[in-house]
């Protein structure tokens, strides 16, 4: 017989060990192909230790057929040990099968879990060491996610397991604060937080503190609780300058206002606006058991605003009667002048709001006359916009309707002209306009008239006069 074998294997034919080498190579590359599939197992399984593989089988045929073993191993070196390769579909299957291996989570999965309330995650996660501080990009930790969606058992896992109470996110937030701004507030989380020692005048970037928030939320449990943790009651927020007694005022929790009183809040504290707790009170049209508690706890009811108003100012301009009538308790009150010299009845005269708000005004005869910052007198004010039912008031408490201006115009020079039924009830009373008006009055009909017939006139000129202001 010739040294030739057939492909199938017949019986004492000889194989080429060309042959033989092509075989083990082929064999090789798959090796190398499936090493990082066998690399992410942990061990053979008993289905690969009964694959077949091409390459030991095709030693195994030559043998029987007659090669020797010499031959076989000196014309290709075998690497030791081979590995048992899967068959090309089995490789495909093992590929979809290692991206099912765990591997670990990314750090922030822990604030993730902890925000939907998997406690089995968090388990898990905790017993793979995972990092319990991990901040996810706005600063927020595990604990703070709890606290912010009310995951109280978390929670409690969390602060078992030696998580930092006090961490701040990006915008100083910490676990306690979150627990406090949430929809609703879970007195057993915040409980968990306060045994754990929370520091509880820790403050945001904007200076609000967790006794900000109970106060906005009307808790007075809660408020005392805070205090009774060491909570300063006069901390500054740090954009409005405010106080918790400032926030108090605004939402009128009159036993809050008494219990951060009585912990020391200062009663006259200005905020950034220059608004005490009583001027945020009155603006805000509280009630009057607040306005009597302020005032009776020493608020000084001359303070004023960065716009000079004081209380007063401001319960006319509500038409608030019943806090005027306690703030006019007060004799001095009412005299009282904004950045541009107006007096409460000022505003009165310029905003008709309550009549009987004006009455109890014009009472205080020292304001009859008082003129502002452009010389003019509560008369000028209710002339030039029409209020005819405060004319006749100030006219008839001996308002001047002569007096002149800085301007030297006079309420019945802003009444309107002489058809307005101010103007006439003002001259009736003996006012009239001044000299100087009348000029004016003068210039304002000739240039008027120019403009009619086509002369021209300047542009200054044509624009004051049509306003009215020549």
């Amino acid at each position: 017989m010739g040294n030739s074998g057939s492909s199938d294997g017949g019986s004492g034919g000889a194989w080429d060990v060309q042959d033989l080498a092509s075989n083990l190579s082929t064999a090789k590359q798959m090796v190398n192909d499936g090493k990082e599939i066998h690399q992410t197992l942990s061990g053979n399984s008993a289905e690969n230790e009964q694959l077949p593989h091409i390459a030991a089988t095709s030693i195994d045929e030559k043998i029987t057929h007659g090669v020797p073993v010499q031959t076989i191993t000196s014309s290709v070196p075998l690497p030791d040990p081979v590995p048992p390769v899967p068959l090309p579909g089995e490789r495909a299957c093992l590929a979809r099968t290692k991206s099912t291996l765990p591997v670990r989570p990314k750090p922030t999965a822990i604030v993730k879990a902890a925000a939907a309330g998997d406690e089995g995650l968090i388990t898990s996660l905790l017993n793979m060491n995972m990092n319990i501080h991990q901040q996810d990009k706005f600063g927020y930790t595990a604990l703070h996610a709890a606290c912010v969606f009310g995951q109280r058992a978390i929670a409690k896992t969390l602060i078992a397991n030696g998580a930092l109470v006090d961490l701040q996110a990006i915008d100083g937030s910490t676990p306690l604060y979150c627990a406090l701004s949430a929809s609703t507030i879970f007195m057993e989380l915040v409980n968990a937080l306060l045994v754990a020692n929370a520091n509880v005048n820790i403050a945001t970037i904007e200076g609000e503190t967790p006794l900000f928030l109970a106060v906005k939320n009307n808790c007075l449990d809660l408020v005392n609780k805070l205090i009774g943790k060491g909570a300063t009651v006069d901390l500054d927020h740090a954009i409005t300058l405010s106080t918790p007694l400032h926030i108090a005022t605004v939402f009128a929790n009159l036993e809050i206002i008494k219990l951060l009183h009585e912990k020391g809040a200062q009663i006259n504290k200005q905020n950034v606006y220059g608004k005490t707790p009583l001027i945020l009170a009155v603006e805000n049209k509280k009630d009057e058991a607040t306005v009597k508690f302020l005032m009776s706890a020493g608020a000084d009811i001359k303070y004023a605003d960065m716009e000079g108003k004081t209380a007063v100012h401001h319960a006319v301009l509500q038409g608030n009667l019943p806090i005027v009538r306690i703030l006019l308790e007060d004799q001095d009150s009412a005299n009282v002048q904004d950045i541009h010299g107006r007096t409460p009845l000022h505003y009165a005269a310029n905003y008709p709001i309550d009549p009987e708000i004006f009455q109890l005004l014009i009472q205080k005869k020292s304001l009859i006359n008082a003129v502002d910052d452009k010389g003019r007198t509560p008369l000028h004010l209710a002339a030039k916009y029409g209020n005819m039912r405060e004319v006749r008031l100030l006219l008839a408490t001996g308002a001047d309707a002569n007096r002149e201006d800085m301007q030297g115009n006079t309420p019945c020079g802003l009444a309107g002209g002489k058809k307005s039924p101010i103007y006439q009830l003002l001259e009736v009373q003996g006012g009239s306009i001044s000299d100087e008006e009348r000029m004016r009055a003068y210039k304002r009909d000739v240039t008027i008239k120019r403009l009619k017939t086509g002369v021209k006139v300047g542009t200054k000129v044509a624009r004051c006069c049509i306003s009215g202001g020549c």
